[in-house]
This record gives structure tokens, sequence and C-alpha cells, in this order.
């Protein structure tokens, strides 16, 4: 039971973890597929200029805290340009409902939260997947099909790609998993009703039975995302099997 917000835990959860997943689903979906496609595409081109811009794109997102990205684009998007709203999921004045309004005033709110994540976790996608690239770039089917003349486009996707795929894949669902205890100080900058600005709001009132309530969806989160891990990741590579 909430002391705070005086109604069970149940009901706040039920309320705001729709609105982190709809938040997490779209950044973690976005970066991954650009993060993967510009791992490719720094390893074929490794040691070239857009290798380097991107490596050092990269290693500067990932080392740089997701709050502070969300509290620029605030200040810079929100705040003085006023091209974003400051905070909330939806215009409240709208009626919930599946309508062009209201899904555009959802996708518009989400906007800024969703950019924070997508730029702050797309470098770690781009160093994994360039690493991952790079070591299928020496196996011996890849210079096979070099040596036949195939096209680039074609060994990068059927060679390359969904081999060296499999590594991101294998983390795609413990990131989701980990996501939802790091979303509290990107949707506390916002104000977004999500799981990690009501963690925020726990800490701040010192309500125990929230905290409590949200540790063990965050503890659930992480051990299903292992768990998903180990029963997809054997159907995704077979020879996880053939070794077990």
């Amino acid at each position: 039971y909430s002391m705070a917000f005086l109604c069970p835990v149940n009901e706040i959860v039920v309320k705001c973890l729709p609105w982190t997943l709809f938040v997490l689903s779209l950044a973690i979906t976005i970066s991954f597929v650009i993060g993967c496609l510009l791992g490719m595409l720094a390893a074929w081109k490794r040691r070239g200029f857009l290798d380097a811009a991107l490596i050092g794109y990269a290693s500067f997102t990932h080392a740089t805290p997701n709050f502070l990205v969300a509290i620029l684009l605030f200040i810079f998007l929100a705040a003085r340009y006023r091209l974003f709203p400051l905070g909330g999921a939806y215009d409240p004045s709208l009626k919930p409902g599946f309508n062009m309004a209201f899904i555009g005033s959802v996708l518009y709110h989400a906007a800024l939260p969703i950019l924070s994540y997508v730029i702050e976790h797309i470098g770690a996608w781009i160093l994994l997947m360039r690493g991952s690239a790079i070591s299928v770039l020496e196996e011996d089917y890849v210079r096979a099909a070099v040596a036949r003349g195939l096209k680039d486009k074609r060994i990068m996707t059927a060679y390359v790609g969904r081999n060296a795929i499999l590594a991101p894949l294998a983390l795609l669902a413990i990131t989701f998993g980990y996501m939802i205890g790091g979303s509290t100080l990107v949707e506390t900058v916002f104000r977004y009703p999500g799981i990690g600005y009501f963690f925020a709001e726990a800490v701040s009132r010192a309500d125990y039975g929230l905290m409590q309530g949200l540790f063990f969806l965050l503890i659930s989160a992480v051990i299903m995302a292992n768990l998903i891990v180990e029963l997809v990741y054997p159907i995704l590579d077979p020879r996880v099997r053939e070794e077990g």
C-alpha cells in the first residue's frame, strides 16, 4: 500500500507501467535497428573515416549519463524553444481513446524521452555489432564469398549480418529488463508518468510500500528477460543446442 498516493501499489503499477513499456519498446527498437546497421557498416568500412566517426560517437555517448542527455534536450527543445511539451504523457484536454488526436499527442509527449534513450544507447549497439561483425568477417565462408565476386550488399546481409546479429539479439531482452529500472532519471526530467517517475516520487517521499512493489517489479523484469534469452537464443543459433 502506498502511503503517499493512498492507494494499493498494484493500481499505480497498472497505470504507469504501460507508459514505460511504450517508451522503452520504441526507444530500444529504434536504437537497436539503427545501431546494428551502423555497426555493420563500420565493420565493413573499418579503418576508414566513417568507422572512426562512429566509434568516437559511440564511445562518447556510451560514457555520457542518460539523464544529462535528457536535461540538455529538455532545456533546448522544450523549455527554451517550446518545440515539445514540458511534461506529461498526453494533452489533458483530450479524451483517451484510439483516435488520431490522442495518438498524436501521446507520440508528441513521448518524443523527447524516446530521443534521450536512442541518443544514449545507440552507441552501445554500434560497438557491439561492429565487434561481432568484424569477427564474422574473418570467417572462411565470408572470404570465399568475396573471392566469388558477390556483391557487397549480399555479403553484408546474407553472410555477415545474419551471423553477427546473434550477439546483439542475445542482449536485447536483457537490455529491456534493465532499462525499466534505469528510466528513473529520464522520466523524472520530463515528468513522464512511468515506472521511473513514480520510483523517484517514492524515494523522495519515503514511500517504502511503493518502493518495495516497484523493486519487486524490476527484479521480475530482469529475471524474465534472462529467461527469455535462455529460451530464445538456442532457436536463433542452433550451434548452442549442438554444443549443449
